[in-house]
């Protein structure tokens, strides 16, 4: 629901199509990805000192964080996984835990954080990520993916389905895909990952859009992403008036059968004795065939 409080222990899971922004007491935002579970552990802040908790915990899926420079030595802003601790002290990173491949990953985007992980600690900076594996220490960080060239796409589209294509990443193997009808991407309409450097969308409503993509490489480190705002106008099917009838109809089926000779018989009512029945229908082409019953009553 827009606008709830969350407390301590509080815990939220967003679904297959969904997404949720978190605002924290010093400023700081969180975006949660689709297919998440997020508890909130720790969640304080210090009077007039400045000084914030935060403690969160990501069971699973991912989140994007935007964390307020932290006040005081006091103040810090902590992301645990499963395997891993991200500390942050003022920065932009992503933090993603996959529960069945037991990896978690931490991307940095700007500033700098630690991840502490098997009883080691390492220091990541801005444009680079590490990879955590269940009961390991972090990966050496490894650079960042760039941003992927967008300035071909289109700034207006007029018709469906939409189909946006851009220049491939050499070291990417996947791409993930958000769109967003906010510029800071606080809610999401699509968050999806493709193989290739392609999105095709068959349905979707009028309006303006901000279009974000990023490629993933083989450790799974999510790069920097490239923002294309386009306007979706697609103008409304025309009415056709009704159809009117130039020439009368054509029936499929043929006219009734008359009676050719004897003539001038009602085949309803005749007795036919000794005499030669020849019954006639108006046809259509030479090569149409018809179907003749005989019965003993009209039933």
């Amino acid at each position: 629901m827009p606008g709830a409080l969350l407390h301590i222990e509080d815990a939220v899971r967003s679904g297959p199509k969904s997404s949720a922004t978190f605002v924290f007491a010093d400023g700081s935002r969180l975006l949660l990805s689709a297919n998440s579970h997020l508890i909130l552990d720790v969640i304080r802040a210090y009077g007039e000192t400045g000084m914030v908790d935060s403690r969160i915990r990501l069971k699973n899926g991912g989140l994007d964080t935007d964390v307020s420079p932290q006040a005081g030595s006091g103040s810090r802003f902590e992301i645990h996984t499963p395997g891993a601790i991200t500390a942050v002290r003022g920065t932009r990173l992503r933090v993603a835990n996959d529960t069945e491949r037991q990896v978690a990953s931490t991307e940095v985007l700007k500033g700098r954080v630690e991840v502490m992980a098997a009883g080691e600690v390492e220091s990541v900076p801005a444009g680079f990520g590490t990879v955590v594996k269940m009961g390991e220490p972090p990966s050496v960080p490894r650079v960042l993916l760039q941003a992927p060239a967008l300035s071909g796409l289109p700034a207006t589209m007029n018709q469906l389905p939409l189909h946006f294509i851009w220049p491939a990443l050499s070291d990417a193997n996947r791409y993930r895909i958000q769109l967003s009808e906010n510029e800071d991407f606080t809610l999401l309409n699509l968050d999806v990952t493709v193989e290739k450097p392609e999105l095709l969308l068959s349905d979707f409503p009028n309006g303006s859009y901000a279009l974000r993509i990023r490629g993933i490489d083989d450790a799974g480190l999510e790069g920097f992403d490239a923002v294309h705002h386009f306007l979706l106008d697609v103008p409304p099917p025309k009415v056709m008036p009704p159809a009117v009838l130039s020439e009368p109809p054509t029936f499929l089926n043929p006219p009734p059968a008359v009676v050719a000779a004897p003539s001038r018989l009602n085949l309803e009512t005749a007795v036919i004795k000794n005499a030669h029945l020849q019954i006639r229908w108006r046809g259509g082409k030479a090569d149409e065939r018809y179907q003749v019953e005989l019965a003993e009553d009209m039933s």
